[in-house]
């Protein structure tokens, strides 16, 4: 499958500033261009100006568990372990990318089953328990969230995690999906 991003991405994947966000409308392709983005362009990015050959990403969803069905679908060499929860993508070019799947739930509340406001909004769960533990020693160089919305505090340990690999990362990146 070759990816070809809707016109709404070309800036998004022509930038390369630290942080970015992707938002649009349900259907727009937002995850899609988040996962070419971390599960190849940024890697090939990387390797073309920097000959860094390694990446690692952590992609975090809120509601989400078969996200990595996805990046499958638009990598069908990945190797993927559903007890740890990695994927390791190799590309033809001698680029490796390394992708840990992180998930979170908030206590009682799934997205589909959050109470909606007079506006028909749906309430936003504040207290989410993440994996968090395995998020502290974590090194990485970017990280793609999917409902970055519904995770405001993750965003800030993810983003003192970022640029620690390989050892001597030239740039880090962390991606934010929003609805």
């Amino acid at each position: 499958m070759i990816y070809e991003p809707g016109e709404q991405f070309t800036d998004f994947h022509q930038s390369r500033e630290i942080l970015r966000m992707i938002t649009g409308r349900r259907g727009s392709g937002k995850t899609t261009a988040g996962i070419n983005e971390v599960g190849y362009l940024l890697p090939k990015w990387i390797k073309d100006n920097y000959g860094v050959t390694e990446t690692r990403w952590a992609v975090v969803s809120f509601y989400r568990h078969d996200l990595p069905i996805f990046f499958m679908n638009w990598f069908p060499q990945a190797q993927f372990s559903h007890t740890s929860g990695k994927m390791i993508i190799d590309h033809e070019e001698g680029i490796s990318v390394e992708i840990f799947f992180f998930s979170g739930s908030a206590d009682s509340y799934r997205w589909y089953k959050m109470p909606k406001d007079e506006q028909g909004k749906r309430h936003k769960v504040e207290h989410v328990r993440f994996e968090y533990s395995k998020l502290k020693a974590f090194e990485m160089t970017g990280y793609f969230i999917e409902s970055a919305d519904h995770l405001p505090e993750l965003r800030r340990e993810l983003n003192g995690r970022i640029g620690r690999y390989p050892r001597k990362c030239p740039v880090r990146f962390g991606i934010e999906e929003e609805s």
